[in-house]
């Protein structure tokens, strides 16, 4: 990322702004404090977690459908892990897997008129255009 300063002369970020970026990034992306220390070369998951703080509060931005995608991903690995005691009938489990089918569904904007679950309206079907919508939109890719 490259600034030009009142001169034109290009000034580049500091350090610890680019520091911060890449720890929003990271923990976005599902990382503990610990991962994004190391990634970013900090001593501790302390400083890590100051750094993802001051991001957050200067309001560096991010791509939305790259938080997205990183949101459902992190669901998808908790689903993993709750799917076979699911299956088997856990009931902790049944309802951890509802609760981030949940979560998928608010996040794909799958309930109507963004209400929730609860809305006695019907949703309109699901149509093989509105699927491929969606998954375009959630994985950026084409047919």
């Amino acid at each position: 990322m490259k600034i030009k300063d009142k001169n034109g002369k290009i000034v580049l970020p500091s350090l610890p702004r680019l520091r911060q970026e890449a720890a929003l990034q990271l923990f976005i992306e599902g990382k503990n404090y610990t991962q994004i220390a190391k990634e970013i070369g900090v001593r501790d998951g302390t400083v890590a977690k100051k750094a993802v703080t001051a991001a957050l509060e200067k309001g560096i931005e991010t791509d939305p459908a790259h938080q997205l995608r990183a949101m459902l991903g992190r669901l998808e690995l908790y689903a993993f892990k709750y799917h076979p005691d699911a299956k088997n009938g856990d009931i902790a489990a049944l309802k951890a897997m509802l609760m981030i089918m949940d979560r998928q569904a608010k996040l794909l904007g799958l309930y109507v008129d963004g209400k929730d679950k609860d809305e006695t309206k019907k949703a309109e079907p699901m149509t093989p255009e509105k699927m491929e919508e969606i998954r375009k939109m959630v994985y950026g890719l084409a047919s």
